[in-house]
């Protein structure tokens, strides 16, 4: 594994604005090394001028740089994404706890502003 992959959880093309797929980590498209997706890729070399991006040279037919990924890293980064997924739902599971007693105080504060014009008769 040469490791100089993005960091799909991180990484986004910077056309589209979407997360790198796993097929797009090891993709670039131009000798400049200027990454995106493949999806962009296509679509520049077909609907658009056919120019990278960043320095301006045109596509050429094949990417500069493709490797696809082994079957041990995609293991490897889903594996991953798996336990960064799950230290993100525990954080917010986390913050939820902590903000519990500040929001039932807000409830309380609420509740007894709507219920004081009741107990005066109005």
């Amino acid at each position: 594994m040469s490791g100089n992959f993005a960091d799909e959880d991180t990484a986004e093309c910077p056309l589209c604005m979407e997360p790198f797929g796993l097929d797009d980590l090891n993709f670039y498209p131009c000798v400049c090394r200027y990454q995106i997706c493949r999806f962009c890729w296509h679509r520049i070399r077909t609907d658009e001028n056919g120019l990278c991006p960043h320095c301006r040279e045109p596509y050429s037919e094949n990417p500069a740089e493709y490797t696809p990924l082994t079957q041990e890293q995609i293991v490897k980064l889903k594996s991953e994404k798996r336990q960064k997924s799950h230290e993100k739902k525990q954080k917010v599971v986390e913050n939820k706890k902590s903000l519990g007693a500040v929001r039932y105080a807000h409830a309380i504060n609420s509740v007894i502003h709507l219920h004081v014009p009741n107990l005066h008769g109005g």
